[in-house]
């Protein structure tokens, strides 16, 4: 699982300059410690939703999912339909007093969402969507909670519109909930050092403790950030595998599925297919050896 640094270098920035956001850019939205309340608004939308919608008059059905990064620092989300394939972060911004929405998605675009809190039940705020072309237009939003697992968003940006109708999809996690726990021995800092630099991994509960957050950074030799990698592990009852939803620091999108072997030894493997990692966790390093046979060693900070 060794890194080619110099290509993730350059695969990331490429990404991130289609995305409009590179990773300073990310790191120049952290708005500080997000407020007790602005989480609990956030947390609302944590999980995975079904919607049905319409989009400047016609009807389009899909999927919307956000989840914690690692250190309960902002939200990571997707929203797809046979038509849209957006990536997104939610952030706070003190400056304003207002939860930030940035999306990406190759097809249409860039989307920054702002929202404040009207009321218990309802966020209203400002749109702006700069297109492939580069056209640029402005628009108003609103999000109306319609109980604990249902909530309507709409929104009108020049000619554009938006009505969606969000219902969470439920999951039953108390039948596997012990084989999360099992996970457990992966929760801390662990760092893998060589003359590339250092690649940081940090796992951490979620706060309802049924997804493991995980961040990989990796550092160059004068210790600048090159890539990062935030991933939720959780049950995925429609594959009925444990999986990594992640996102990259420059928007793209991945999925890793997750199998125990043995006692202590977990198989992840990509989503083709063709790559597997083998996770080997104990008391001071974690052990990874991918599908080539090459080990890597991180060690417990």
């Amino acid at each position: 699982m060794k890194i080619n640094y110099k290509q993730y270098h350059m695969t990331v920035v490429c990404a991130s300059l289609v995305a409009g956001l590179s990773i300073l850019d990310l790191a120049g939205q952290d708005g500080g410690e997000i407020p007790e309340s602005i989480k609990k608004e956030m947390q609302f939308l944590v999980g995975d939703w079904n919607f049905s919608a319409t989009r400047n008059g016609e009807p389009v059905t899909g999927n919307y999912s956000a989840r914690w990064a690692s250190g309960g620092t902002c939200l990571l989300m997707t929203f797809r339909s046979d038509s849209d394939n957006s990536t997104g972060v939610s952030s706070w911004d003190a400056a304003t007093n207002e939860i930030v929405e940035n999306w990406f998605d190759p097809g249409t675009g860039r989307i920054e969402l702002r929202y404040k809190v009207t009321s218990p039940a309802e966020l209203k705020g400002t749109s702006k969507r700069v297109a492939m072309n580069g056209e640029k237009s402005e628009g108003k939003l609103s999000l109306t909670k319609n109980g604990p697992d249902s909530f309507r968003y709409t929104e009108e940006t020049g000619g554009f519109t938006w009505e969606i109708d969000n219902k969470r999809v439920q999951r039953s996690m108390a039948s596997k909930q012990p084989l999360m726990d099992e996970l457990a021995a992966l929760v801390g800092v662990w760092e893998e050092k060589d003359d590339n630099g250092v690649r940081r991994w940090v796992f951490d509960w979620s706060p309802e403790k049924n997804f493991l957050n995980n961040q990989q950074t990796a550092f160059g030799p004068d210790g600048k950030p090159i890539w990062t990698l935030n991933g939720s592990l959780g049950w995925d009852q429609g594959r009925n595998q444990i999986t990594n939803w992640c996102v990259w620091g420059g928007g793209g999108e991945s999925k890793f599925f997750w199998k125990k072997l043995t006692q202590n030894t977990w198989e992840a493997s990509n989503e083709s297919g063709n790559m597997t990692w083998k996770f080997t966790p104990e008391s001071s390093r974690l052990r990874v050896v991918n599908n080539t046979g090459l080990e890597t060693v991180f060690l417990k900070q």
